[in-house]
């Protein structure tokens, strides 16, 4: 059930995503030598972070625009980079 200015309204929905905007946690990585900018990690478009084979996805990574879809689109990145890195091996 949402409230808006009209009153309630109910929606059929399969699934519901909820986006808090806060910044991530990234204090766990402060002993790797993984480079971070401003709590964020820094990585390629791939996903790719400057540790071989560790890949970064949604709002951990540094971009200009935090959203659900490019977070998404972050997860099939990583997803994508993974399998290469993995078949490289």
């Amino acid at each position: 059930m949402i409230k808006d200015k009209n009153g309630e309204r109910s929606f059929d929905t399969n699934a519901v995503f909820i986006a808090v905007g806060t910044a991530p946690a990234t204090d766990c990585l402060l002993n790797l030598p993984i480079e971070v900018e401003n709590g964020y990690v820094v990585a390629n478009e791939d996903c790719k972070t400057n540790i071989g084979g560790l890949f970064v996805a949604g709002d951990i990574r540094k971009k200009p625009l935090r959203q659900v879809v490019t977070a998404v689109a972050d997860g099939a990145n990583a997803l994508y980079g993974a399998i290469e890195y993995l078949k490289g091996i």
